[in-house]
């Protein structure tokens, strides 16, 4: 990424924000790369946005981080404003909603992860099992029981990771 920064987007940078040089482009990276855009926004902010989108004749791509609207072409910053509080509470539900996605995202990453395990764990016992055991009823038992256990597993650590969140 070769993000450039206007002259206008610094002054209004030190300006609005009271930040420095390194400030502005820390910043600027951090909006372009992880910043929510406007299809994530709703309600009055979204309005708010698209207004000061199609102000900017040269835009092509606006980011929100925190509460700072950063607009740029390509990877140029050109502006930032801002949001102003009336927006505030359309900022918060849009912040909301955006870690919700991640927190879903994150269980079922860790759901999959955890059947993986449980799939290849249950795979390399029921073969340790057949080489010890020679009967099959037996086999099954333990089996069983070494499959319920791993997903008692599973389930105390999905529970655990969400109520650390």
């Amino acid at each position: 990424m070769s993000l450039q920064i206007t002259k206008h987007a610094v002054i209004t940078a030190k300006k609005r924000m009271g930040w420095n040089d390194n400030k502005i482009k820390k910043m600027a990276k951090k909006a372009l790369r992880d910043g929510a855009t406007h299809s994530e926004t709703g309600g009055g902010l979204h309005c708010y946005l698209d207004g000061k989108f199609l102000s900017q004749r040269k835009a092509d791509n606006m980011r929100i981080h925190g509460d700072v609207l950063y607009i740029f072409a390509h990877e140029t910053l050109l502006t930032l404003y801002t949001i102003p509080t009336e927006y505030q509470s359309d900022l918060q539900r849009m912040w909301q909603s955006r870690k919700s996605r991640a927190m879903q995202e994150i269980m079922d990453t860790m759901r999959e992860t955890s059947q993986e395990i449980i799939r290849s764990t249950t795979d390399h016992v029921k073969s340790k099992i057949s080489q010890h055991t020679s009967n099959y009823k037996e086999k099954v038992v333990v089996v069983n029981g070494i499959i319920e256990d791993l997903r008692e597993w599973e389930e105390r650590i999905v529970w655990e990771q969400y109520n650390k969140e």
